[in-house]
């Protein structure tokens, strides 16, 4: 008898990123005679050695696979199959892998067991798949992820359009939650303080978003029912500039608060303002969260084009004076040199001179087209 091969052939990687959503018989048939040569825990080349199982295979190639003795407990630096396909919905095949032995407890790199993949997504019905087969409601992923449960890690990672499969989640994480004694109340403040930024993002951004991608997720619905959940105040409208109107800042705020509610009334969901005044609080910003929140990793020549601006733009209008002027250019070298990374000091001046620049400038000024593409 031939030795089965440890590592999955290439074909049937190409085949199996190519096929459709639904497999037909003849693509199942394909698929087991590209296997067939390799053992059932044969794995991807590649750093992520991921098994067949692993993959978004259709439900008989799974069950194919287990009866030729596949372990549904095999991992990878991301977890075992139940991980995958927990993250996206596979309701069956998950309930498959259960039925063979599939461990809910089982971690992944960062602490995190599968019901971590399926809340995330608002994956419900397998939400509940697992808490029946005992995955812990109240298991925390690892310090360096913030030690989150499943219900704040999915709270958290939502940015401004929450589902209605993910306000169902909450409610069934919460219940899960109760049932072993409740949530601690760091963690239902924490839990509260998600659901109010979300909605302060929702309300940023929805009149920005195609309103039948809205109406898909039932965002206003799943909104309401965050809200009501967690007992939350519904976040205050928020009020776009409407690109005529002067341009107050509050001065009773602090300079890094005066910068966000700027950049709240001022710059838009995505791409460049109308406004200059918009435009030198967007490109702080922008430059502020690259050297804070990334490090400067995504560094290059358009973040240096958008510096070269906001100088030009510092100087229109009512300028600022040269010796700001010369601050200004100063930060930029500094953080052009580091390539934005451990500057924090340099964008912090830049945000405060917009501020003061803007403050000079209530009288909106259109922005032309602009030479940078971020």
């Amino acid at each position: 008898m031939a030795k089965l091969r440890m590592t999955l052939p290439k074909e049937f990687q190409d085949f199996y990123y190519t096929r459709p959503y639904k497999w037909t018989e003849q693509d199942i048939e394909q698929c087991k005679k590209l296997l067939e040569p390799c053992h059932p825990d044969a794995r991807k080349r590649g750093g992520y050695k991921e098994t067949a199982l692993h993959c978004y295979v259709p439900f008989e190639i799974a069950e194919w696979l287990i009866e030729r003795g596949a372990d549904v407990n095999i991992s990878n630096t991301y977890g075992t199959p139940l991980f995958k396909h927990a993250g996206v919905g596979h309701y069956d095949i998950c309930k498959l892998f259960l039925k063979h032995g599939a461990d809910v407890s089982i971690e992944d790199y960062a602490g995190q067991t599968a019901l971590f993949n399926a809340a995330d997504n608002g994956h419900y019905d397998v939400v509940e798949l697992l808490l029946e087969h005992g995955a812990d409601p109240c298991h925390h992923n690892c310090n360096f992820a913030n030690s989150l449960t499943p219900l704040l890690y999915m709270l958290r990672r939502i940015d401004s359009v929450p589902t209605k499969k993910q306000a169902i989640t909450a409610k069934i994480l919460v219940n899960a939650q109760r049932e072993q004694g409740g949530l601690p109340d760091e963690e239902w403040e924490q839990a509260k303080e998600f659901i109010s930024r979300i909605g302060h993002n929702y309300n940023v951004c929805k009149n920005s978003i195609d309103e039948n991608f809205l109406k898909e997720c039932d965002s206003e619905a799943a909104m309401e029912q965050l809200y009501a959940l967690f007992d939350v105040t519904p976040a205050a409208p928020v009020i776009k500039h409407s690109g005529e109107m002067p341009i107050i800042v509050d001065e009773n705020l602090s300079v890094d608060k005066q910068h966000h509610a700027l950049w709240e009334f001022l710059v838009p969901v995505s791409g460049k303002c109308a406004t200059i005044q918009g435009e030198v609080i967007r490109i702080t910003g922008r430059i502020d969260n690259e050297s804070k929140g990334n490090g400067g990793v995504n560094w290059d020549t358009e973040y240096r084009k958008m510096l070269k601006a906001l100088l030009d733009y510092l100087r229109q209008g009512t300028s600022l004076d040269e010796e700001e002027i010369q601050a200004t250019q100063q930060a930029i070298n500094s953080i052009d040199n580091c390539k934005a990374c451990g500057c924090w000091a340099e964008t912090d001046r830049l945000k405060e001179l917009s501020v003061k620049w803007v403050k000079q400038n209530p009288t909106p000024i259109p922005l032309d087209s602009v030479n940078y593409r971020r």
